[in-house]
């Protein structure tokens, strides 16, 4: 199936003859438009057939369709996610995370990822963690998320001593929700330790 997909892409490639491009050429041709729209639509296809393969056991299959998906449309960011679980080792897991936020370097989800997954957590750098999630932060699609990522943010200042920043984030948590228990709590410990506000 996905041999018989690449083939459709790529006659898609041939039939359209796509012309070459000048660099002041900024706006993508209808036939530029039409290819991005019909590779987005497989990687989409894809997408769903490599999580019927995930389930029912089917790992090798399912990581070559993810990789198939990146191919397609560098801006899905599940596809990064997914094949950066399965690395190998933490250095194969950084470069995945590295080629997706460089191909979407807004991502809410990879710049958490990175930094909270790859930079805190596996290479045991909560420091080197912070820049990215203080981009998930600002990314956030909305007030929920943007909560959970303040929430390992908070978390992450505590962990590298940087105790004014901890508080300033656990405040901006209640200032989005004034009955989260948590920054709550986090503030309480904080103040109670010494730190001035």
């Amino acid at each position: 199936m996905a041999s018989r997909i690449t083939l459709v892409v790529l006659g898609a490639f041939l039939c359209l003859g796509l012309p070459g491009r000048s660099q002041a050429a900024q706006t993508p041709t209808r036939a530029e438009r039409l290819v991005t729209e019909v590779s987005q639509q497989i990687a989409d296809l894809l997408w769903v057939k490599t999580d019927d393969y995930a389930h029912t056991g089917q790992e090798q299959k399912a990581l070559a369709l993810v990789r198939m998906v990146i191919q397609l449309d560098p801006a899905f960011p599940d596809a990064y996610s997914v094949l950066a679980t399965y690395a190998r080792n933490n250095e194969d897991a950084g470069r995945i995370y590295r080629a997706g936020l460089a191909a979407n370097p807004n991502s809410h989800q990879l710049n958490f990822e990175y930094g909270f997954f790859y930079m805190a957590l596996w290479t045991r750098n909560p420091k080197g963690g912070i820049p990215y999630l203080r981009k998930a932060v600002a990314a956030a699609p909305d007030t929920t998320q943007k909560i959970k990522y303040l929430h390992t943010l908070g978390h992450l200042y505590s962990q590298t001593d940087q105790v004014e920043q901890s508080i300033a984030t656990w405040e901006e948590v209640l200032r989005l929700d004034p009955t989260d228990q948590v920054a709550q709590r986090e503030l309480a410990r904080l103040r109670a330790s010494g730190a001035k506000n």
